[in-house]
């Protein structure tokens, strides 16, 4: 599909091609309004963060229980467009790209594309991980009220983190992939190896893609209360060194609702 540039991008004049897939339950009508789900993979992946392996897909889990899915590569990742230069590389650009799609399964245009059938998506709620969830909430702060998402789910993404943790995580995602640095680096992203599956280094090693630093020298810009007045929730793992500043949910609820003032925010704190 062809995604718009928004205004507002440094310079940009062109349109991007994103990869995506739509993936519905098979024991459901596919002709009829239903809720659907946007899935926004994070940097140095792809789609495949989402629906890479057999018996370790969240979109298959979701299909199995009756919930369709979009997921899609972020522009300068996986099959979506890669630029010349990664100064095209825009968290704006993402951000509106995001909202393009899921405007796209609203109207029922997305689908008629893929399946040559039109099918409108009564609500649409977008599930981020990482600059997935920083590419949504830069989403909502664009588009305020007139968000076509009627709801979405940051995981791995704290506004105080943003401001106090640029540095590090901006090197760390440049240089290595968390679950196969050292000991020291790892532990800034996840406990010790006694507290994750240990066939995760593997997947992760299948799954990981180049991802284009400039996009991160603006997540900054994430740091800007929203008019958004949907369900918003904030996921947060309290082995995750580099986003609980500090770890524990009521601090974490207060700090975040002051960018999301209008919206039913929650944020989970998951020990």
């Amino acid at each position: 599909m062809h995604a718009p540039v928004p205004p507002n991008s440094l310079g940009l004049k062109q349109t991007f091609q994103i990869f995506g897939q739509l993936c519905q339950p098979v024991n459901g009508p596919l002709n009829l309004p239903a809720p659907v789900q946007v899935l926004i993979h994070g940097q140095t992946y792809t789609n495949q963060y989402w629906n890479g392996f057999q018996n370790y897909s969240y979109v298959d889990s979701s299909c199995s229980r009756g919930v369709s899915s979009f997921v899609y590569d972020n522009i300068c990742a996986g099959l979506s467009s890669h630029p010349a230069s990664s100064e095209d590389c825009q968290l704006p650009t993402a951000a509106a790209v995001a909202s393009s799609i899921a405007s796209k399964l609203k109207d029922g245009s997305l689908a008629k594309t893929l399946l040559g059938t039109p099918r409108p998506f009564t609500k649409v709620f977008g599930i981020g991980h990482s600059l997935g969830s920083l590419t949504l909430n830069f989403a909502v702060i664009q588009d305020g009220i007139l968000s076509p998402f009627t709801g979405i789910i940051l995981t791995s993404d704290i506004h105080i983190a943003n401001a106090i943790g640029f540095n590090v995580s901006a090197l760390i995602s440049g240089v290595c992939i968390p679950l196969r640095c050292n000991e020291e680096l790892r532990l800034i992203f996840y406990g010790t190896q006694d507290t994750f599956n240990p066939s995760m280094p593997q997947l992760d090693f299948l799954t990981e893609d180049v991802g284009s630093i400039w996009i991160l020298t603006q997540i900054l810009n994430s740091n800007t209360p929203t008019s958004f007045r949907g369900p918003a929730t904030s996921v947060v793992g309290a082995l995750d060194g580099s986003q609980c500043f500090p770890c524990d949910q009521p601090t974490l609820q207060a700090q975040e609702k002051v960018f999301f003032p209008n919206a039913d925010l929650k944020v989970i704190w998951n020990v």
